[in-house]
């Protein structure tokens, strides 16, 4: 028995199968390309950290951070004078590293730079990789020498020394560990744990009364060592005065007696104090009025109207003058550089200076 099949449907059969074999093979086609894409950026290897690097942003970073550095200083991170890669004149890529930070089944790449022949790590990021198929940088930090980053599973743990009085440059007595990690969408300094109330900034009719959990008035450098932990550097200018300096937290506190006492000691009392730097800015410091670190001046005008410039700072809040007179003196200033507050200034004068 023989059965013919209508000529239309044979056409119709094969146009059904041409289809189909279009569909598969542009299925197949464009996954081997997002796979030979997807290959390509995950490389992790110097070069792809130098590129990314140098093209999406991270480089010019540390440069305007460096710059900062020296403009408040005349020291910090170092800043290329040459070509921006270069083992004497420039930086190394001291820390390359893939891992899946953010837990998604993509590596993100952590990139470390550094200078000099210790190894340190003075600026480091994390690049994500892109809808176009480039590194695409994703979080930076600058300026917090750091002897390790440690890479674990969904963070970075930053490793940074601590130096007692005498210690050498060689040997901190001790590390302090912040860690990084996604939030969200976000990737963000996520310990030292902090709440709003661990990085306020409280000004008050007779100036300022918290920096943080600290009282102001009666903190002395056990009670902060007690809050933020073991400083990354102290200074004793004097016997007067002793200055203990918290890097991950872009925090500096000047302590002072004026009685012949250790001002390192339970008798120090706050003097003044400073956040600055992509560190505090991380660290989430801002005043009980809503000012922070990176704001424009027209927006710290906003939050205090009767702001001004007085040699060279913007000064948010004054206070009477401690000294018997009708004057006012500065409470709380900003450093603005390029139109954007890069250093809040305190005033407490605890120690009766």
């Amino acid at each position: 028995m023989t059965f013919h099949v209508p000529r239309w449907l044979l056409l119709l059969f094969a146009v059904v199968c041409a289809i189909v074999a279009a569909f598969f093979i542009g299925r197949s086609s464009d996954s081997d390309s997002k796979s030979d894409a997807t290959e390509q950026n995950l490389l992790c290897t110097e070069e792809a950290a130098k590129k990314a690097t140098l093209v999406n942003g991270f480089a010019e970073e540390t440069r305007r951070a460096g710059d900062l550095a020296l403009a408040l200083e005349g020291t910090g991170a170092p800043v290329p004078s040459g070509p921006f890669f270069h083992d004497r004149r420039g930086l190394r890529v001291e820390v390359l590293e893939c891992a899946d930070l953010s837990e998604d089944g993509e590596r993100e790449m952590i990139v470390g730079l550094g200078g000099g022949a210790s190894g340190t790590v003075f600026h480091w990021a994390v690049f994500k990789v892109g809808k176009t198929g480039s590194w695409d940088l994703a979080f930076s930090r600058h300026g917090v020498a750091t002897d390790r980053l440690v890479i674990r599973d969904g963070g970075v743990v930053e490793l940074t020394p601590t130096y007692e009085e005498g210690d050498p440059l060689c040997c901190p007595s001790g590390r302090r560990a912040a860690s990084f990690d996604f939030v969200g969408d976000r990737f963000r300094m996520t310990s030292p744990r902090f709440s709003g109330v661990d990085r306020l900034i409280v000004i008050g009719p007779e100036g300022i009364s918290r920096i943080g959990p600290l009282e102001a008035w009666t903190a002395t450098p056990v009670d902060a060592r007690l809050v933020f932990g073991d400083p990354s550097w102290i200074l004793r200018e004097s016997g007067e005065v002793c200055t203990l300096s918290w890097s991950n937290l872009g925090l500096e506190i000047v302590f002072a007696n004026l009685g012949g006492q250790d001002p390192c000691g339970p008798e120090g009392s706050i003097g003044s104090f400073e956040v600055s730097g992509v560190a505090a800015a991380q660290a989430g410091w801002q005043t009980s009025e809503g000012a922070r670190l990176e704001m424009s001046t027209g927006e710290l005008l906003r939050l205090y109207p009767a702001a001004s410039f007085q040699n060279g700072n913007l000064v948010l809040v004054s206070v009477p003058t401690p000294f018997g007179d009708d004057g006012v003196t500065p409470a709380f200033s900003a450093t603005m550089l390029r139109g954007e507050a890069v250093v809040f200034h305190g005033y407490v004068g605890a120690a009766g200076e």
